[in-house]
């Protein structure tokens, strides 16, 4: 699914040049499709790192892949 209206709204109306934007979701199978390459194009001066997406099915069982994504961007858990 392409960045949702919230997202695209939320973008247009914050500037975040000079920021870091961190991506994460659930999905149902989508995965982040187009919403990186939407973040990027709506906020070209913005650092975007790596992001995680949860498939919905297994939310419950992510607390670890959660917990490692979030070290592998320098945040302790």
């Amino acid at each position: 699914m392409i960045c949702q209206w919230r997202c695209i709204l939320s973008l247009k109306n914050m500037i975040f040049s000079g920021k870091t934007i961190i991506v994460f979701s659930t999905s149902g199978g989508s995965g982040f499709s187009g919403t990186l390459q939407t973040i990027a194009e709506l906020e070209p001066n913005a650092t975007i790192l790596e992001g995680l997406t949860v498939n919905s099915s297994q939310i419950n069982e992510a607390q670890n892949d959660v917990h490692e994504w979030l070290v592998s961007l320098g945040y302790e858990a």
